[in-house]
C-alpha cells in the first residue's frame, strides 16, 4: 500500500493497537513473561494501545507514515525486552521501532487493508511477521530460546490517524439576507448585483449574493482556516440617480480562528482599493454540520456583525450619516464547503 505524498496531511491524532499472537502470547504467560506498558503506552491482555506522535497520513489512499508515543515491554523476572519509538510506514509495509537501545525494522506488514475514518484512515495489518534481528534480541533480552522466530507472526495491528486539517477544493459562501445592512440598502434604492463571477438568489425578502471559494485548508471541525472568495468577484452597489453614489465589495475573506470577515472595498472603478476587516462573526445562531463520511462542511445562520469601518464606509458612500452602525447585522452568511 502506497500513499500518495503530495495528499498527505499531518497526523494531528491517533493510535495504534497491536495485539500479540494469540498463540505467542499464551507460550509467554506459560515462560512467566508479561506484558507492561511503557511511558504514554497502556496494555491490557495481550494488547498495547500507543497514541499517535508526528507522521503523515493520507486519507484517500488509507496510508500513512506516523509515528507513536510510548511504547511496551515483555517483562521476566529481572530480564526484560523493551519495544518503543515504533514507526508504520505503508510505503514500505514495515512496522519500526527500538528495541531496548537498538533501532531495526521490527516487522513486515502483511494482509494491509485501510478505509477511511472520519476525516483520516483505518489501516490494519493482519499480521506483523519478525524480522530475523528482531526476534533475536527479543530471544536475548528475555533469556529465551527461539521463543520468538523470524518471520513468524508477532501479532497484529490496528491503527486510526487523524489529520489536523483537511484540504477544501470547492465550496460557496453566501453573503445577504434579510434584516440586515443589505435590507438598508434596498429601503435606499441601492442597485445590487454580482461582480465578476459571483452571483445572486432571492425568495421574497431575502437576497444573498454567492461566492465560489478558493482552495483552502481548515480544521478538521471547522475552527481555523481561511476560506475566501476569488480576488475579482464581488457585489456592486450602486444609487444611479444624482449624484452618483457606489460601493464594490469584492473577495469576501472569513477567519475562522479569529471569527472576522474582511473584505476588499472600492467605487466601481475600482480604484483605491482597500482591504480591511469589516465584520465580525456572531455564532450564537448558527449550526455548524461536519460530514466526513461525505467530505462536506455546512456552516449555517451565522450573523456578521457589522464594525465601524464598514459602518463608516457605507455612510460616507451613500452620503446616510450615522445610517449604518456599528454592532448591527451587516449580513448572514452560509458556508458549504466540499473536501472532494
Amino acid at each position: 500500500m502506497s500513499p500518495a505524498r503530495g495528499l498527505a496531511e499531518p497526523v494531528a491524532e491517533g493510535q495504534a493497537k497491536l495485539t500479540l499472537n494469540r498463540g505467542l502470547y499464551r507460550e509467554l504467560r506459560r515462560d512467566g513473561v508479561r506484558l507492561r506498558r511503557l511511558g504514554a503506552g497502556r496494555t491490557r491482555g495481550r494488547a498495547a494501545v500507543l497514541p499517535a506522535g508526528a507522521g503523515t497520513v493520507a486519507p484517500a489512499e488509507a496510508g500513512a507514515d506516523a509515528g507513536f508515543r510510548g511504547g511496551f515491554a515483555l517483562r521476566s523476572g529481572r530480564r526484560i525486552a523493551k519495544l518503543h519509538g515504533l514507526g508504520l510506514d505503508t510505503t514500505t509495509d514495515r512496522l519500526t521501532g527500538r528495541i531496548g537501545k537498538r533501532r531495526l525494522t521490527i516487522a513486515l506488514l502483511r494482509g494491509v487493508s485501510g478505509k477511511p475514518a472520519g476525516f483520516g484512515a483505518k489501516i490494519s495489518a493482519a499480521t506483523l511477521r519478525l524480522t530475523g534481528r528482531a526476534a533475536a534480541l527479543l530471544n536475548r533480552g528475555l533469556g529465551l530460546r527461539r521463543k520468538f522466530k523470524a518471520n513468524h507472526s508477532l501479532g497484529s495491528l490496528v491503527t486510526v490517524l487523524q489529520p489536523g486539517t483537511v484540504r477544501v477544493s470547492s465550496g460557496t459562501i453566501s453573503i445577504g439576507g434579510p434584516d440586515t445592512a443589505f435590507s438598508k440598502l434596498r429601503s435606499l434604492d441601492v442597485e445590487m448585483g454580482g461582480w465578476g463571477a459571483s452571483g445572486r438568489w432571492s425568495s421574497g425578502e431575502e437576497t444573498y449574493f454567492l461566492f465560489s471559494t478558493e482552495p483552502t485548508e481548515i480544521a478538521t471541525d471547522a475552527t481555523a482556516g481561511i476560506v475566501a472568495g476569488a480576488e475579482n468577484d464581488g457585489i456592486s452597489m450602486e444609487i444611479h440617480a444624482p449624484p452618483p453614489r457606489n460601493m464594490l465589495l469584492r473577495q469576501p475573506r472569513i477567519d475562522l480562528a479569529t471569527g472576522e470577515l474582511s473584505a476588499t472595498l472600492s467605487p466601481l472603478s475600482p480604484e483605491s482599493p482597500v482591504t480591511a476587516a469589516i465584520g465580525t462573526l456572531d455564532y450564537g445562531a448558527a449550526t455548524v454540520q461536519v460530514r466526513p463520511a461525505v467530505g462536506i462542511f455546512e456552516l449555517t445562520g451565522i450573523q456578521a456583525l457589522a464594525n465601524q469601518f464598514i459602518a463608516d464606509r457605507l455612510n460616507e458612500s451613500f452620503r446616510t450619516p450615522d445610517l449604518f452602525q456599528a454592532g448591527e447585522t451587516l449580513a448572514r452568511v452560509t458556508m458549504t464547503l466540499h473536501t472532494r
